[in-house]
């Protein structure tokens, strides 16, 4: 007996929901149903679905797609929330919410709702997250490129094309320490003022295993200035960091020595031929 036949009758249907949160290369899977689950893509028993008290609210589509929104409540204490209790995961996190009925012999799975996870709301002993379909991003507004002289390109991203390997720093455990916002590093002391400005350091929370990137505001004498606070980095043993570009010409050569897929325009003139001035 199919999916579809068991959701088209009137009284058959015992619907059992399934909900897989994947931060970074971690994930997290719970069911509604009071029993451990097997999902269309478990493939042993470390990866069925954990019963917990979970729910969501209905989802509603129009033309817009400004109301494909969804609203998902869990106990507090799971693990997937206690990320959020040392601060808002670095990446984005994505919720596939799949469906099934008991009394489908077949054990069709249908992917009911996607989309990401995009801010908590606690309360007590539960929380609720506010989560975007994938639909809301067809209504968005692009980014457009400017005419300018310095370079719009994200670095290391697919248009810089500077290789963050060739510029990593890996630091093993035991080689830097962490005050606050900030990470001190011995071995970056020779470094220049502000090397590392606009880059940021990626590393594994020590105390829920997921991926976390922090920004680096500023740098001197092998001290980091972070956007944050960096949170389960203690004991951490991946601490990886990357140094920032000013997207100048001059920081695209000396820095990365890659002026080729500088994204900027150059020779953009300094005098503006629409002020007035007799040159023109």
């Amino acid at each position: 007996m199919s999916f579809d036949a068991v959701e088209n009758t009137d009284q058959l249907g015992t619907p059992v929901e399934l909900y897989k949160f994947t931060v970074g290369p971690a994930v997290y899977r719970y069911t509604s149903s009071e029993y451990w689950h097997a999902g269309p893509d478990t493939v042993d028993e470390a990866t069925r679905y954990l019963p917990i008290p979970i729910s969501r609210t209905g989802k509603t589509e129009d033309q817009t797609f400004d109301s494909t929104g969804i609203k998902v409540t869990m106990p507090s204490a799971a693990p997937f929330a206690l990320i959020y209790r040392s601060g808002t995961p670095s990446v984005v996190v994505t919720l596939t919410v799949f469906a099934r009925h008991w009394e489908d012999s077949d054990a069709e799975f249908r992917s009911v709702w996607n989309g990401r996870v995009l801010s908590p709301e606690p309360g007590g002993n539960k929380i609720t997250f506010g989560c975007e379909s994938i639909l809301a991003s067809m209504d968005a507004l692009a980014l457009r490129r400017h005419y300018q002289k310095a370079c719009p390109h994200v670095l290391y991203g697919v248009d810089c094309r500077a290789l963050k390997s060739a510029h990593e720093f890996a630091i093993a455990l035991g080689g830097f320490y962490v005050s606050g916002a900030s990470v001190t590093v011995a071995s970056l002391v020779s470094h220049a003022a502000n090397y590392f400005a606009g880059g940021f350091i990626t590393y594994t929370n020590a105390i829920n295993g997921a991926p976390e990137l922090r920004a680096i505001r500023s740098s001197a004498a092998g001290v980091l200035s972070l956007s944050y606070v960096p949170a389960g980095i203690a004991g951490v043993t991946d601490l990886k960091i990357y140094p920032g570009c000013n997207h100048t010409s001059s920081a695209c050569t000396t820095k990365f020595n890659n002026l080729a897929n500088y994204g900027g325009q150059l020779y953009i003139p300094s005098i503006n031929p629409f002020n007035g001035a007799i040159l023109y």
